[in-house]
């Protein structure tokens, strides 16, 4: 038997701030979210253990940026647009 499963899609991330706390939501994806990432300067990523729809950060010091990583199905996995913070 096979399953057909939409592609996963990685969508954006929208953000409500107050200066160095925050909420990201991932908006228009397919799939699951694995978990999140998040990164000084876009090329060392490091895992954060959330794995809903939204993150809440608390105490940002440094411009970050964050993504998700999606997984639909047996599709592979894909990664959201990254979005970058600033407290």
């Amino acid at each position: 038997m096979v399953v057909n499963s939409a592609l996963s899609a990685g969508g954006t991330i929208s953000a409500v701030t107050d200066g160095s706390s925050g909420t990201l939501t991932l908006n228009d994806h397919t799939g699951s979210v694995l978990r999140w990432e998040e990164s000084p300067d876009n090329q060392r990523w490091f895992v954060l253990g959330n794995q809903g729809n939204a993150l809440t950060y608390i105490g940002l010091n440094e411009t970050t940026s964050f993504r998700a990583r999606v997984k639909n199905g047996s599709c592979p996995e894909v990664l959201s647009e990254p979005i970058q913070m600033t407290p």
